[in-house]
């Protein structure tokens, strides 16, 4: 339903919680989704430790952002 939208600001709340209780079979798929739909900004607030990949791609971000 999410093909070809796309916001300026997305805000992703508890990425874990998008794995662990997605569709069976999609679960990284749906994340993934919602990773790719902000042309601006995304936000992601989590509060448990986050799994591969996305720890790794958030200790990258905050590289960038040092910069």
């Amino acid at each position: 339903m999410s093909k070809g939208l796309e916001f300026d600001h997305v805000y992703i709340v508890e990425p874990n919680l998008i794995i662990r209780e997605g569709h069976e079979d999609r679960r990284f798929q749906e994340l993934y989704v919602a990773l790719t739909r902000a042309t601006r900004s995304l936000t992601c607030v989590y509060s448990e430790r986050l799994r591969w990949p996305l720890a790794q791609s958030v200790a990258a971000a905050r590289l960038v952002d040092a910069d």
